[in-house]
């Protein structure tokens, strides 16, 4: 007796494409791969966060104080999404003297990655900063977070996802 297939025709049931698993080729299953094939977008970010995306990132562009990031990588995706405002960098220096450095300036956005370790970073930045007074925007850290969690793991990769976002806009 033959198992049933994965996919019958007119359920509404998803399931992940066997070429990406490495169960067969496109050559071999033409018919079941066109069928099967599933956007790479599908079911992770949804397509009202597409426009929400692209605020978040005119909102970076036009930010005037200061932003703080992990590490070069991330100072660097932000430089190509056109941010022209001072990055400083965590990896340089303690976290006490980068809120020192960081208070001088009006407003302070904290954008550390969305693992563990950032999470803590974000905290303890924000602590420090709050004792001097200073205006600290981590809403857009967190809607970042929310909006593109699955699709990055950090700052970093958020160039690579505007670009595939802008790519998709039909």
């Amino acid at each position: 007796m033959f198992a049933s297939p994965p996919f019958q025709k007119g359920s509404s049931k998803r399931i992940k494409c066997p070429t990406r698993l490495g169960l067969i080729h496109n050559k071999t299953f033409p018919k079941l791969y066109n069928i099967l094939y599933l956007h790479p977008y599908e079911g992770k970010m949804y397509a009202e966060n597409y426009k929400r995306l692209e605020q978040l990132i005119d909102k970076l562009r036009e930010f005037n104080g200061v932003i703080l990031v992990e590490g070069m990588r991330d100072e660097v995706a932000l430089r190509k999404l056109g941010v022209e405002t001072e990055i400083i960098k965590l990896s340089r220096f303690p976290l006490a003297e980068i809120a020192l450095t960081a208070s001088h300036y009006h407003d302070i956005m904290i954008l550390t990655d969305f693992d563990r370790k950032g999470e803590d970073l974000a905290k303890k930045l924000t602590q420090y900063l709050e004792g001097y007074k200073c205006r600290v925007d981590t809403n857009t850290r967190r809607e970042l977070k929310k909006i593109a969690k699955k699709d990055i793991k950090g700052v970093e990769d958020l160039y690579g996802l505007y670009l595939r976002v802008k790519s998709l806009r039909f």
